[in-house]
């Protein structure tokens, strides 16, 4: 049970790791476009991407079989939440045509807190 459970948990971590890159591919894409339409279907996009991000962050949670995984995944779900709340961020800079000010805040705040869930 204990490895069928640990495998369980990379998986599931891993999914993570899946879902945060295709995010972060869609904050890129959202910072470069110009189009209003293309602009609103990436933000769908990256606003069901965000759902599935947090649903695999709690489907995480009952697959911990450790104190040392309980710490890694608090870390990681930690990152997780601060992550959705900075998709909002960039979003509205974008769609104030502040794409400049996008990266900027995409550089400063995403990248870093982003690398360390990969």
């Amino acid at each position: 049970d204990l490895q069928d459970n640990s495998m369980a948990s990379i998986i599931a971590a891993n999914k993570i790791g899946d879902v945060v890159l295709r995010l972060r591919l869609d904050v890129r894409r959202l910072i470069a476009q110009t189009d209003a339409q293309a602009k609103m279907t990436t933000i769908e996009r990256l606003q069901q991407a965000r759902e599935d991000m947090l649903k695999r962050s709690m489907a995480y949670a009952p697959l911990v079989a450790s104190v040392k995984e309980s710490e890694i995944y608090q870390s990681i779900n930690s990152s997780v939440q601060k992550f959705s709340a900075l998709l909002d961020g960039v979003v509205a800079l974008s769609q104030q045509g502040k794409n400049s000010e996008a990266t900027d805040f995409t550089e400063l705040n995403i990248v870093p807190l982003t690398d360390a869930l990969q």
